[in-house]
């Protein structure tokens, strides 16, 4: 699933939003684009991942592929 996550600016919150993502499940794979301010990450758990990462701050809005 891909996501906008506006509050994503730096190479600190991709780290942060890596963190969370393979907390929850460590076989998750994430692609950040900063610049874009997007997230891909593949994973069976995205629905808790997306949670977690709003509880973080950082809001992610599905956006298609």
């Amino acid at each position: 699933m891909k996501y906008h996550i506006e509050t994503m600016v730096c190479g600190g919150c991709v780290r942060s939003v890596t963190k969370i993502a393979q907390n929850l499940d460590p076989t998750a794979k994430v692609e950040a684009d900063v610049v874009e301010r997007t997230v891909e990450i593949s994973s069976d758990q995205t629905d808790e991942i997306t949670k977690a990462l709003a509880l973080a701050g950082f809001e992610a809005t599905q956006i298609a592929a």
